[in-house]
């Protein structure tokens, strides 16, 4: 039975229409330990990567100075990407949001970077974050290899030093914590999906984000984790291959969605992933809410106790 992706839509009445506050999405997930602005021409090509795959116009608004979202013109786009590859070495903050949704709603289609000079005394594990959103539908009209190819691209011309693609709840930044709030009351049944909670960006130096479908790490977790020869022999059922500056991992032949009211029979091979990470998993308390409210920690090792699947979960 086909799994019905609008049952995770989540609106609120706003001036008499429905604004989306929760998006189901395919969404690339990039944590850099590389500071602003040294960053900032690697995440420029990967913006133009992104702008070349999808359809030209698609994406409608953008967050402005005045935190207020405003139409999006050719002429941004080229303004920002131009500031991107010649930040002043300076500069202690650079936000980009591009949206295909109106009025801070979730769109189907996103760019965020999320980009910091670094402060090791305030916030020592602080990494930078790429996110690139598309939607859950997406591989219905495109050969699953060409958009691993895609990933492949973008971990090419971006330093990450970890990362995770998959399916994602994409949530409206304008009206937390009400998405915060439908997100996390969402998760624990649907394991495969990320929160896209853009704060674990400042705990995720040195360490790895939740297992996903698709995984990246840079060559120094790689060894964190045991090395290659380890992670193959741990996960010998996945897709694993050796980029110029670390790996990625595919769990599963299709993104997990993990709905434990199915017994998650789709999640391929994640536990056995988790496991393997646990050691630089990342530590958050509540996912934007009181630990007390959402435990985090204890939804992060969801996948610890757990039997993995089989690598075709078509």
């Amino acid at each position: 039975m086909a799994f019905d992706f609008e049952q995770l839509t989540r609106t609120k009445l706003v001036d008499g229409r429905d604004h989306v506050l929760v998006r189901p999405g395919l969404v690339l997930v990039l944590y850099c330990n590389v500071p602003i602005p040294s960053i900032g021409p690697h995440i420029a090509n990967a913006i133009d990567a992104y702008l070349s795959v999808i359809h030209p116009n698609t994406l409608q608004t953008y967050f402005a100075e005045n935190g207020t979202y405003r139409n999006l013109t050719s002429a941004r786009i080229t303004k920002d990407l131009k500031a991107l590859r010649k930040l002043p070495n300076d500069l202690e903050y650079f936000f980009l949001e591009y949206s295909q949704g109106i009025n801070g709603e979730v769109g189907t289609h996103a760019i965020l970077f999320d980009g910091n000079p670094f402060d090791d005394e305030t916030l020592p594990l602080e990494t930078n974050l790429l996110r690139l959103e598309f939607p859950y539908n997406l591989l219905d009209n495109l050969d699953l290899e060409t958009f691993v190819e895609f990933i492949l691209m973008i971990a090419k011309l971006v330093p990450f030093q970890s990362g995770n693609a998959g399916y994602s709840l994409k949530r409206s930044q304008l009206f937390m914590p009400a998405s915060t709030q439908q997100i996390n009351q969402l998760l624990p049944r649907y394991l495969a999906f990320d929160p896209s909670f853009d704060d674990a960006r400042e705990e995720m130096r040195g360490c790895t984000p939740s297992a996903h479908w698709i995984n990246l790490l840079d060559s120094d977790l790689v060894e964190k984790i045991g090395g290659i020869k380890a992670i193959e022999k741990a996960l010998p059922s996945a897709d694993i291959r050796q980029l110029e500056n670390g790996i990625l991992i595919r769990v599963a032949m299709l993104p997990p969605i993990g709905d434990i009211n199915r017994n998650a029979k789709d999640i391929g091979c994640l536990p056995d992933l988790a496991r393997l990470m646990r050691p630089t998993r990342f530590e958050v308390e509540g996912f934007g809410q009181p630990a007390d409210v959402f435990d985090a920690m204890t939804w992060l090792a969801r996948y610890d106790e757990m039997k993995s699947q089989k690598w075709d979960n078509s």
